[in-house]
């Protein structure tokens, strides 16, 4: 490292230069006239010293200097096997490539390992109804209810045993068909482990809905005995006259539960009677 021309040329700056250099002299067809000068040391720093690397220049370099395919980079591999397979030389006379030889099934192997190295694979995590729930309030609040409901209804065709997916199902169809978001949240709680506080509560309010006043305050009981508060949620409005149109962000549950209890239990809504 004390002297600086070797210090130059095992830093990492070395090579991204180098294949420039190679790349602009098999640009301007000038490889054939370098024949074995070494070119000044100062040509090579002048070039900038960024990630830049001349796919070419580089795949120049690396045939004649490195041994390994496996330290071959991927542009390089396929470069190469363009040139064995179809004899594509990128401009850089026949001659310099002739001087090494790979064996194209050696050179296929390396090829395929480092195009599997180089993906990125994304693996499959399924249905989850979390990631619909954002496009399905957006429906809610824009008062396009069934539009939210066919979201988690198609989803439910892929996750029939999805308690989520039922329980979000029936949300949405509180607004507009309660005796269809009792038939969802139902089966929600079929497929549920344990007691969900959101879910009862949903269970009540469709309950509630359908004029069974005495069923839906025993589901609010109940769901105020779960042990387990359930986390943020976003809530109907329990004040509502007919059918329920204001969505409530909820922090607490045990407190919308309460509220809706309370109006249940004071009737002030005229709530829709079969």
């Amino acid at each position: 490292m004390k002297d600086p021309l070797l210090a130059f040329i095992f830093g990492p700056t070395f090579v991204p230069r180098l294949s420039q250099w190679f790349g602009r002299v098999l640009h301007d067809s000038q490889l054939s006239r370098i024949d074995n000068q070494v070119p000044d040391e100062h040509v090579f720093m002048s070039l900038p010293a960024d990630d830049y690397v001349d796919e070419a220049g580089l795949w120049i370099w690396t045939r004649l200097t490195e041994t390994s395919l496996d330290s071959w980079s991927l542009s390089s591999l396929l470069s190469e096997w363009e040139w064995v397979a179809r004899e594509e030389n990128h401009g850089i006379p026949r001659n310099v490539l002739s001087l090494r030889t790979v064996h194209h099934d050696r050179l296929t192997s390396a090829c395929l390992d480092a195009l599997n190295e180089s993906r990125s694979f994304t693996h499959t995590a399924g249905f989850d109804a979390q990631e619909f729930v954002s496009e399905a309030l957006g429906h809610l609040r824009r008062g396009n209810a069934p539009k939210a409901a066919d979201i988690f209804a198609g989803v439910s065709q892929l996750r029939p045993a999805d308690a989520t997916v039922w329980n979000n199902l029936g949300f949405c169809q509180l607004a507009f068909d309660p005796s269809a978001a009792l038939a969802s949240l139902s089966k929600a709680a079929m497929f549920s482990i344990g007691d969900d506080q959101v879910r009862l509560a949903n269970q009540a309010f469709a309950l509630h809905l359908l004029d069974r006043d005495a069923d839906a305050l025993e589901l609010a009981k109940a769901a105020l005995s779960v042990q387990s508060e359930s986390p943020q949620a976003t809530m109907w409005s329990p004040t509502h006259a007919t059918l329920p149109e204001k969505l409530v962000s909820i922090r607490h549950l045990p407190d919308y539960v309460r509220d809706l209890e309370e109006h249940i239990r004071n009737r002030s809504c005229t709530g829709l009677r079969n």
